[in-house]
């Protein structure tokens, strides 16, 4: 498996930059990789360039309020609205490294 940084490419966000486009919500949900911080900041830059004003922006956790990636979380998933995608970095720094 290629390095975390290099599991995506420029298709990747031109994938994610149309959906944020066309959503009016928003679910993001991350895993405990060491190296996820990197490229959770990149996807905020594009869901601010990206999203329309009623927008909602929600995280994902397991009921314990743990960062965890969706296809674990299976029925036990918790939805917090998180109003602006810049609370998305303060959020993963509290609940993102609870692992």
């Amino acid at each position: 498996m290629p390095p975390y940084g290099e599991r995506y490419d420029s298709n990747t966000n031109s994938y994610i930059a149309q959906a944020i486009d066309l959503a009016d919500d928003i679910y993001i949900a991350w895993g405990s990789n060491k190296g996820r911080m990197q490229r959770i900041r990149e996807v905020i830059k594009l869901i601010e360039k990206n999203k329309k004003e009623r927008t909602r922006i929600f995280i994902l956790t397991d009921q314990k309020g743990n960062s965890t990636h969706i296809s674990r979380l299976g029925k036990k998933i918790v939805r917090k609205n998180i109003g602006e995608a810049a609370n998305i970095i303060k959020i993963f720094d509290q609940i993102g490294n609870k692992r």
